[in-house]
């Protein structure tokens, strides 16, 4: 079995080479360490050390066992996976290098750079200006989101005050599907067609199913923790529970009762809402 973690690029673009991760033997082990790294490798601070805490073997014992299954390093199964991550961002977002280097895990752009510019032999700017030549770049939006995703959210809710509250009363408790777009905006003190202009400037994608799609990822977070498919729908503005379901279906492909049995390793849009709670309270 073969881990293939290679940079996405489009068909017509050259394909930098493939990081290749071989792996001996399928094993649960490794499926394992390789869901810690995806839970944590925009943390900075994490490292071999932390992902044997969390595996509850000693750094030395994990590296021994790594090696055994992949013939690699875990601190190269680390590296690997955020330069990939790190590869999706400049195809499909237009953050900044220094922005990037940090969502995913990265100190510092200079050592982000070196480390994207030793594994594929081309610097991560001209491998973007290279992929995305011919094409204004845009952000790109998908469902599910992961925590890059929802640090570049607040990132942009940072820089524009108007997404700032429209992320916070998406989220709020007193949010519900009932209240229509004019209504919403009017308390953004704006117009629908120029809360979708503006919308569109940074997401491909109409201010209601922004709305929706945020409140459904965070139903899918609930889910874990609640008693029942109702209490999450309501939680999440959905009064009509037939509606919630169809709806979540159409995003996640199941249904909330099958959904609800999956363990959830991140929570982007709970820790989204935190953050933006504790700007409130600054």
């Amino acid at each position: 079995m073969s881990l293939h973690l290679t940079p996405p690029s489009k068909p017509s673009s050259p394909i930098p080479p493939i990081i290749t991760i071989m792996v001996r033997k399928k094993h649960h082990f490794i499926d394992l360490t390789m869901a810690y790294i995806e839970s944590k490798y925009y943390d900075v601070n994490f490292c071999v050390v932390k992902l044997a805490t969390l595996l509850k073997m000693t750094a030395s014992q994990l590296t021994r066992r790594v090696f055994e299954l992949t013939g690699n390093t875990p601190a190269k199964l680390i590296l690997h996976h955020r330069l990939c991550k790190a590869c999706y961002l400049l195809l499909n977002s237009n953050e900044p290098l220094k922005n990037i280097a940090q969502l995913t895990g990265f100190r510092a752009q200079a050592s982000f750079c070196r480390s994207f510019t030793n594994a594929f032999g081309i610097s991560p700017s001209k491998y973007r200006e290279t992929q995305n030549a011919d094409h204004d770049l845009i952000t790109y939006w998908k469902i599910p989101i992961d925590m890059s995703d929802a640090k570049i959210l607040l990132n942009h809710a940072a820089q524009h005050q108007w997404l700032k509250k429209l992320l916070s009363f998406s989220l709020s408790e007193c949010f519900n599907h009932k209240e229509s777009i004019p209504k919403l905006s009017k308390l953004l003190n704006t117009t629908p067609s120029t809360l979708n202009r503006k919308l569109k400037e940074l997401y491909p994608i109409t201010s209601a199913r922004f709305i929706r799609d945020l409140r459904l990822q965070y139903a899918s977070e609930l889910l874990g923790n609640a008693d029942t498919i109702t209490e999450v729908a309501v939680a999440t503005g959905f009064f009509d529970h037939s509606h919630f379901c169809r709806c979540f279906k159409a995003v996640f492909g199941t249904f909330p009762s099958m959904f609800k049995m999956k363990k959830n390793s991140e929570m982007p849009v709970s820790w989204l809402k935190n953050k933006l709670l504790e700007e409130i309270v600054k």
